[in-house]
């Protein structure tokens, strides 16, 4: 148990350190106003898992940086790195930017595949 502790300390620290140390979004598009994630989360092929939230972006602080951790709290090392995707799309100046990842992660001592996918939709504004 204190090692699965301490591993979920470790990564918590390790993205913390990312985003501390990553720009900020103000100043990587300083026309942007407002940005808003939803996020859809699905476990294999079944749609009994489904889960869904919607994360408001406080523009003026956030990193520049959009690391999602996986939805299975079993999952080892995975997550959603969507950041180049979403950076892009906010240099191009789109309003919607949409996509899909899947996790890389690893699931229990087996270490069988993650099935965790994540689809997203940004939404910004610019002025």
């Amino acid at each position: 148990m204190f090692r699965r502790t301490s591993e979920a300390a470790d990564r918590m620290r390790r993205r913390q350190e990312a985003e501390d140390t990553a720009p900020r979004l103000a100043a990587a598009i300083p026309s942007l106003r407002t940005l808003r994630l939803a996020l859809r989360f699905r476990r294999g092929e079944t749609r009994a898992d489904d889960s869904s939230h919607i994360k408001i972006v406080v523009v003026a602080s956030a990193p520049a940086l959009f690391f999602i951790p996986c939805s299975d709290k079993q999952c080892r090392d995975g997550g959603h790195d969507i950041s180049n995707a979403i950076m892009a799309g906010l240099r191009e100046g789109r309003t919607t930017i949409k996509g899909e990842d899947a996790c890389d992660g690893t699931l229990g001592s087996a270490q069988s595949r993650c099935t965790c996918h994540l689809t997203y939709e940004a939404t910004a504004t610019y002025g």
